[in-house]
C-alpha cells in the first residue's frame, strides 16, 4: 500500500509539498521549516517520524487567476474570499504523520516577529479548511470514505510560532511555549523558539 506522501502526489502538485530529507540534529532526524516571506525564519522541528509529509498550505488557492510566487512558480488563483475579512488566510505547514501508532495532523502558523491571537487563529482556520477541502477531493478521486480519508483517527495539533527571525538572536528571551494547542482558539504558542521536538507539537510534555 502506497504511504500518504504518494496518495497525496496522486492528486496534488509536488510543489505544494516540503521536498527535503530529514537531516541530523543533535543525533536525531530533524527539517527545518522557513517561513514564505522571510528566509531567515525558520523554525527546526527534532526527532521527526519517518515519511512526514509537509503540505504548504499557503499555496492553495482556488480562484482562476494567473499569479507567480517569489519563487517563480506561477499559480492560477489568488483567494476565494475577500482578503480584508481574513478569511482568505492561511497558516504556512500542514505537517502529517500517518505511520505513528498514534497518528498526528498539525497545522503551523510562523511569524519572524509576532502577531495577535486572532491574525494566528484566523491562519489555522484557513490549514484547516485545505485539510477539510483536500480530504473531501481525496476521497472522491481514491474511491476513499471520507470519515477514513485523514479523518477522526488522527489528533489534530495548531501552532503558532513567533518571533522566529534572525532579530530574535540578538535577545536575552528565553524560548516560551504556552497554551494546550488542541483547537485553532486555543493554539500552542512558540516565542523566540527556533528549535522544538516533533512530539512537542504533537501535545506532548513541554521540555522547560
Amino acid at each position: 500500500m502506497d504511504g500518504m506522501n504518494a496518495t497525496l502526489q496522486r492528486f496534488i502538485p509536488k510543489e505544494a509539498f516540503v521536498d527535503q530529507i530529514p537531516q541530523m540534529f543533535h543525533g536525531k532526524p530533524s527539517i527545518r521549516l522557513v517561513e514564505e516571506q522571510n528566509p531567515n525564519s525558520y523554525l527546526t522541528i527534532i526527532d521527526v517520524p519517518p515519511d512526514l509529509v509537509v503540505l504548504k498550505a499557503d499555496k492553495f488557492m482556488p480562484l482562476l487567476l494567473r499569479k507567480t510566487d517569489r519563487d517563480g512558480i506561477t499559480h492560477h488563483g489568488t483567494s476565494f474570499f475577500i482578503p480584508e475579512t481574513g478569511a482568505s488566510r492561511r497558516a504556512d505547514y500542514i505537517l502529517i504523520d500517518s505511520q505513528s501508532k498514534a497518528k498526528h495532523i498539525v497545522f503551523i502558523e510562523m511569524k519572524g516577529d509576532s502577531k495577535g491571537e486572532a491574525h494566528i487563529q484566523s491562519q489555522l482556520v484557513g490549514a484547516t479548511a485545505v485539510l477539510d477541502y483536500i480530504r473531501h477531493v481525496g476521497s472522491n478521486f481514491l474511491g476513499r470514505d471520507f470519515s477514513e480519508f485523514l479523518g477522526a483517527d488522527y489528533g489534530r495539533h495548531y501552532i503558532g510560532a513567533c518571533h522566529t527571525g534572525y532579530s530574535f538572536r540578538k535577545r536575552p528571551t528565553r524560548p516560551k511555549i504556552e497554551g494546550g494547542g488542541e483547537s485553532a482558539s486555543n493554539f500552542r504558542r512558540l516565542s523566540h523558539c527556533r528549535e522544538i521536538q516533533f512530539r512537542t507539537l504533537c501535545g506532548g510534555r513541554i521540555p522547560f
